[in-house]
């Protein structure tokens, strides 16, 4: 969802949603988004997929699933609603 608002500029392919984040800083100033810690959010991103041994607690997921809702609402209100998912 980072990566899609950041039209005028190649953005990489990649689990690193701090670099995206910072990424979407030099295209526009989002004060809500570069406020966020998005460093455990990458981890899981990482581990979830590669890491068969990794579970996260649920109050651990919980607060995980939350920061992605956040994160991801915030770059929804950043596309116009007639190319929204």
């Amino acid at each position: 969802m980072l990566s899609c608002t950041a039209g005028r500029r190649k953005i990489p392919r990649t689990h690193d949603l701090e670099e995206l984040q910072r990424l979407c800083a030099e295209q526009e100033a989002m004060p809500e988004l570069a406020a966020l810690d998005l460093t455990e959010l990458t981890a899981y991103g990482v581990e979830l997929r590669y890491d068969t041994e990794f579970w996260p607690s649920q109050p651990t997921a919980g607060e995980a699933v939350a920061l992605a809702e956040r994160v991801r609402a915030l770059m929804l209100a950043q596309i116009p609603p007639s190319a929204r998912p």
